[in-house]
This record gives structure tokens, sequence and C-alpha cells, in this order.
């Protein structure tokens, strides 16, 4: 009997781990949870930086938005908490990919888009009622994060000018798909939108193979740690099943 707590994805960041539990919210119609957003902040990470120690790209987990828009975070305090597992230098950023969750009902993702000075806005579900504030929160995300990118322990070179991340241009794609109003697929939409990282100008299409790509992208990761133990399951299951 497959126990609920049991860790199919074990990522080298020690963030978030993949549990069948939270792995569920990938069947279809399931609501995505923060945990396999985070999941997922971690292994694209990893992937980044095996390429390079400072790498061009960041992901941030879900905590980041959340501790910004609460208001109960200090820079220096956001600082301590991310630097170290998801960011690199400055002088080499092109983006950063930040989810947001509204009101726990609604995520979207934005990317501050560093080379275009740009902030990407995402929403599968851009709600006419609900827009303003999020384009307001947005700005709010902006505004911290410049503050946060001031501290010049994120520079190579000390003379690098700082980005004002509060004058980039706000961009929202035309012909992205949307989800259906009585789907749970937002979540599904900002993964991917974080595997695709901006590729074909962020159109993406999301069904419930979408679903079953992930979780299995996810389990046979390179960065994850459990990665051997379950191809190795998946051998004798296989066995078994002739």
């Amino acid at each position: 009997m497959f126990h609920r707590k049991e860790a199919l994805v074990k990522p080298e960041i020690p963030f978030s781990d993949g549990t069948r539990g939270v792995l569920q919210c990938l069947k279809p119609k399931g609501e995505l949870v923060t945990d396999l957003l985070n999941l997922l902040a971690c292994l694209l990470t990893k992937k980044e930086r095996s390429f390079n120690q400072n790498p061009p790209i960041w992901f941030f987990p879900t905590n980041v938005s959340q501790a910004i828009l609460s208001w109960t975070t200090n820079p220096n305090s956001m600082k301590i908490l991310i630097k170290a597992n998801f960011m690199g230098k400055v002088d080499l950023l092109e983006k950063i990919f930040i989810p947001v969750n509204d009101d726990n009902k609604h995520w979207y993702l934005i990317v501050l888009d560093f080379k275009n000075e740009q902030v990407v806005y995402l929403d599968s579900y851009p709600e006419e009622g609900r827009m303003l504030a999020r384009i307001r929160r947005t700005k709010l995300l902006c505004i911290y994060l410049e503050e946060l990118l001031q501290d010049q322990s994120f520079y190579l070179i000390d003379d690098n000018p700082k980005p004002i991340v509060s004058e980039f241009k706000m961009v929202i794609p035309e012909g992205l798909m949307v989800q259906k109003k009585d789907s749970n697929d937002c979540g599904v939409f900002v993964a991917t939108w974080m595997n695709q990282m901006g590729i074909n100008g962020y159109k993406i299409e999301v069904d419930n193979f979408t679903r079953l790509k992930l979780a299995v992208d996810l389990v046979l990761h390179s960065h994850n740690l459990l990665q051997g133990v379950m191809l190795s399951k998946s051998l004798v299951w296989m066995k078994d099943m002739r």
C-alpha cells in the first residue's frame, strides 16, 4: 500500500520534497499545491547551476512572493532566506521567475526580464475584477526586489549599475491560452511556464497530458536524488505486471 508521505522526488536543495501526497495534486482536476511549485523551483535552480554556478535565470519558491506581499519580511531577512539557494550574481542575470498566489485561490507568474527591462505578467485566468489588484501587487514585488538587489554582495563588479526594476515596462503577452472557468489548471500553467522559460513567447498548451508529463519529469529529473530508486522500482513493477 502506498503512503502519502513517501518521497518520490528529493531535490538537492533541501527545501521541499515531492511526496506521493504532493504529486497527487497533478491528477486530472487536482488543485496544484504550493509544495509542488517549490519543488520545481529547486530542481530548475539546480539544473541552471549545473551549467553555471551563477546562473542567468533564477527561480523563486512561492515563499518569496508570499513574504513580500504580506508586508512581514524586510529585504535583509529575505536575502538570508533565499540568497544561497536561489540567487546568483545580478551582473549575469537575465530572468527571475516568481510564482504568485492571489488570495489562496489563483496562481499567476511574474517574470522579471532584465535583458529587455520588462515585467512579464502571465495569467491563465485574467479576471477583470482582479486584474487591478494583481498588477498593483506586481508593482510592489518590483519595488521590493529593486531594494533587495541594491546589496553589493549580489554583484561581481563593484561599479556595475543596479537595475531599476520599478521602471521596467509591464508586458502582458497576447494570444496566450487561458484555462477553463471551472478548472484548477492555474498552477499547472505556472509550472509549465517556468519549465518553458520563455521559449516561443510563453505560448503553451495545458491539458491532462501536461499534468502527467510534469509528474514524470519531476520523478525522472536528473537532479532528483531519488531518481535511481524510482527507476529501479519502476522496473520491478513492470516485471510484476507481466
